[in-house]
């Protein structure tokens, strides 16, 4: 079925545009890629960190609609909710990742083992996507706060405790 000429120029115009669900939803995959990759590139796995880098291409010039929810510089409890729709689709890449460990692990977890281990997994498996996605840029922000480049064992243990409590 195809689309009417002016549906099309809709569309285009929906997707090209800094609001537009695509770009919300692009950029809300890019995120924990990006994350994902920043850790790879500071244990040194570079072409592992190219590679999930160049997975997905964020938007250009988009400004998070999740960062415009929050409403900075007003009051804590005062949120912009015209922005909450997009906000959410922004998180979808988070969900994805961890409903898909959650289910991986659980299956993983009690096919290989037994029903305590497939908890174990399910509950982890989101546990260490989270983690894993905060430990690399803390400790990357970490080591040039102390003025080097590459993070050390100190740097990696308070990104670490970071990560467990975030």
């Amino acid at each position: 079925m195809a689309i009417p000429l002016g549906g099309q120029n809709f569309l285009k115009a929906l997707y090209e545009s800094d609001t537009s669900t695509g770009k919300a939803l692009k950029y809300g995959i890019d995120q924990p890629t990006e994350n994902f990759a920043t850790t790879l590139g500071a244990l040194g796995y570079d072409e592992a960190a190219g590679g999930l880098r160049s997975l997905v291409e964020g938007p250009e010039n988009y400004e998070s609609a999740a960062a415009r929810f929050m409403n900075p510089g007003e009051p804590w409890y005062d949120f912009n909710w015209k922005d909450f729709p997009l906000a959410a689709v922004e998180q979808s890449g988070q969900l994805a990742g961890s409903m898909a460990l959650r289910f991986a692990g659980a299956g993983v977890g009690t096919l290989a083992g037994s029903p305590v281990l497939g908890a174990i997994l399910a509950f982890g498996g989101p546990t260490l996507f989270e983690a894993v996605q905060i430990a690399g840029p803390v400790a990357l922000d970490r080591a040039r706060n102390n003025g080097r480049e590459e993070p050390n064992g100190k740097d990696w243990a308070g990104a670490m405790g970071t990560a467990a409590f975030s």
